[in-house]
């Protein structure tokens, strides 16, 4: 199995489990809070009570184009890595809570990690697969590895012609 595949798809995985776990958290927070008529600052102050290690940043924008901003990092999750939702201010006073949750929808990772942990059983037959086409493409490199008898400028092969190349396009890599 390829250790670089693997290596980069557990490392995918491990970076959307730290982002799932952050939007698992700003859930049960919105759950705390989805009495409350408005939402505001006291979403994050409500988060901040609930998860202490972690710095949570409202700001909401009510000019005509305004969006509402809340940003969750911290406890070894860095800014840069911050869980970041973006929603239409005006969407957001119209829908209430549930724009919150759609958003929440839209930053969930789960599907992405199912998908990762799906490519790593398949990754020693994409190995295989590799080696396969690695061993034909040298051999079809070998069959345009001439040099043409009596050429008048002795010209250097650098592989397939354009010609061979545009009818059997896996001889660009040539």
């Amino acid at each position: 199995m390829s250790k670089v595949a693997q290596d980069k798809l557990n490392a995918e995985i491990a970076h959307y489990r730290q982002t799932n776990k952050l939007v698992e958290m700003v859930r049960a927070g919105v759950k705390a809070m989805e009495t409350h008529k408005q939402i505001n600052k006291s979403l994050a102050t409500k988060l901040t009570e609930m998860f202490t290690d972690y710095t949570f940043a409202f700001s909401s924008d009510k000019s005509m184009f305004g969006l509402t901003h809340l940003r969750v990092w911290g406890n070894g999750v860095t800014y840069d890595e911050s869980l970041y939702l973006s929603m239409s201010t005006s969407k957001v006073e119209d829908e209430g809570w549930e724009c919150v949750r759609e958003e929440l929808r839209r930053c969930d990772c789960s599907d992405y990690i199912a998908r990762a942990q799906l490519e790593l059983t398949v990754l020693d037959k994409l190995d295989a697969i590799a080696a396969q086409i690695e061993a034909l493409s040298d051999e079809a490199k070998a069959l345009c590895d001439f040099k043409v008898e009596g050429s008048l400028v002795n010209r250097v092969n650098y592989g397939a012609s354009y010609t061979l190349q545009e009818v059997y396009p896996f001889l660009k890599k040539f």
